[in-house]
């Protein structure tokens, strides 16, 4: 009995001492890939993750030895395990434990949106389908559905699935909503997967409990890969403190640049995902010859329609791709936090310009109606040497025209413009409705792409038109605070002929009222 008991004792204490060596090589090996950039060392970084996933297994077997070692994996590390699986798209393998895990306990919110990840990765044809077959949309929604409460407070929730089959009424049939939910391919949920390993690594690592926003903390310097070092105590409060002092800066500015709003890892992600996607550009015709214009290498299932061209050719856009969709929801918290309100997601917008002879730049200009609070974060530019493309603001606030945004005069010789340059990963949240802003025209041979992700009021009607809604705005008497109590234009007949009897009416009652305090007196 005795001779059991030692047995025991080692036995435990052994599987301990071997948990504890297999996790500090899973983290050592994590921060190892996380250092690594997907899109200038990809070898070395799949290497990294294929080294984390062995690790990542052997750390999960032994938390499944149920004599000794239960224990030795923590939640958090047995999805890390599973994202990683799901990085290198092994979806069977990481549905299989997904179900698992939800078998045990049912309510795993989190892991309930890895299982709708799971789905769509592995629907290996979505690109020739224009919507997910009803078996397979029925367990999408059931298990993106599921966490939709809990993940939605923590900044998680994706409802790529149910705004690909309802969209907005302002959306059905165009292009700006539609373009992007027919790119189905699995590069977009293993680009999503990488990030939320990363941002699930920030918070098993103890870094900060919504990784979103350690951006806001002055404190969190990096180190030299960009990783921000763990929060001490006595230093969390200075989320709040930096928060408060964003909030206080937008409030007045209507600008403030966030410098890595995409960590160095997810910025060399999207920067992989949208080249792989969309296009790697260089030169036409190769150096040393001098470049007559721009060719960009496009995923051979993206065509013409889903990355339009403006007339002019400098402009290439999609909409609400899937992982701008994405960003779009995950940035929201620190976006709400400048704002100092509730928002409501509106749509992302992926844009590449190329120099082309003769190309414009981007004309000075305010912004739709539903891009009341609009984050460009630089993606890419090319060649390397060119650096940092840059976007100029004008000070000046424009009066809300309500209606769809349009070109503007370009700004006096003595105006005030600010010249924004962002590094890749780097955002500045704007008013863009309110403020002017342009950039010059490209070099030619030379190209750079942006991703924006726009946001409005948590109130404002995503289900009407822009043009229902500039009507339901510009045709009410009395102005609304919506329209800052402004009588803007209303462009529909009938209903202004309403409005100018509603205003003639109210004329009357004042001047009556008038009277009648005069004739008091």
């Amino acid at each position: 009995m005795k001779y059991f008991f030692v047995f025991c004792l080692f036995s435990v204490f052994h599987g301990a001492v071997q948990g504890s060596v297999e996790r500090n090589l899973f983290h050592s090996t994590l921060r190892t890939l996380f250092s690594k950039d997907l899109f200038t060392a990809p070898n070395e970084h799949q290497e990294a993750l294929e080294k984390s996933i062995a690790l990542g297994r052997t750390l999960y077997e032994l938390s499944d030895d149920q004599t000794a070692t239960q224990g030795v994996r923590s939640a958090s590390e047995s999805r890390l395990y599973i994202l990683l699986l799901m990085a290198d798209q092994q979806w069977g393998k990481a549905q299989e434990l997904v179900v698992s895990a939800l078998e045990r306990d049912g309510f795993d919110f989190e892991m309930a949106n890895l299982l709708a990840y799971t789905h769509e990765g592995m629907r290996q044809d979505w690109n020739q389908k224009p919507f997910i077959p009803d078996h397979d949309l029925a367990k999408l929604f059931f298990a993106a559905g599921n966490s939709s409460r809990i993940a939605d407070v923590l900044g998680l929730e994706d409802k790529f699935y149910y705004r690909m089959h309802n969209p907005p009424i302002c959306c059905k049939g165009q292009s700006r909503w539609l373009a992007g939910f027919r790119i189905y391919y699995t590069l977009g949920v293993s680009a999503i997967s990488r990030v939320l390993a990363y941002h699930e690594w920030m918070k098993e690592i103890g870094a900060y409990a919504i990784p979103q926003f350690a951006v806001l903390a002055s404190t969190a310097k990096g180190d030299a890969f960009g990783l921000p070092p763990p929060m001490e105590p006595q230093t969390s409060d200075g989320h709040m403190n930096s928060a408060r002092a964003l909030s206080a800066k937008f409030a007045h500015d209507d600008v403030v640049i966030l410098r890595g709003v995409l960590p160095a890892y997810v910025a060399s992600v999207a920067r992989d995902y949208y080249a792989d996607t969309f296009g790697r550009c260089y030169a036409d015709p190769p150096a040393p010859a001098a470049p007559t214009g721009v060719k960009c290498l496009q995923h051979p299932e993206v065509t013409e329609d889903m990355f339009p061209i403006s007339p002019d050719g400098f402009v290439h856009s999609i909409s609400s791709e899937r992982l701008g969709f994405f960003l779009n929801q995950y940035l929201k918290p620190v976006v709400e936090a400048a704002a100092g309100k509730q928002l409501k997601v509106s749509y992302s917008y992926f844009v590449q310009y190329r120099g082309l002879p003769d190309n414009p730049g981007l004309l000075p200009h305010v912004d739709m109606i539903d891009n009341e609070y609009t984050m460009t974060i630089a993606i890419d530019w090319t060649p390397e040497s060119r650096g940092a493309v840059p976007i100029y603001v004008q000070r000046r606030r424009e009066a809300h025209t309500f209606e769809r945004g349009h070109n503007v005069p370009p700004p006096a010789p003595d105006e005030p413009v600010e010249e924004v340059l962002l590094s890749r990963g780097d955002g500045m949240l704007f008013r863009g409705r309110s403020h002017p802003h342009f950039r010059s025209p490209m070099i030619v041979g030379q190209s750079c792409s942006n991703l924006l992700v726009h946001f409005v009021d948590k109130d404002f009607p995503l289900d009407l038109t822009r043009e229902e809604h500039n009507r339901k705005v510009c045709c009410a008497w009395p102005p609304t605070p919506e329209s800052g109590f402004e009588d803007c234009p209303c462009m529909d007949p009938q209903l202004a002929e309403q409005k100018q009897n509603a205003k003639l009416a109210d004329s009357a009652t004042k001047q009556e009222s008038t009277r009648t305090t005069t004739y008091r007196r």
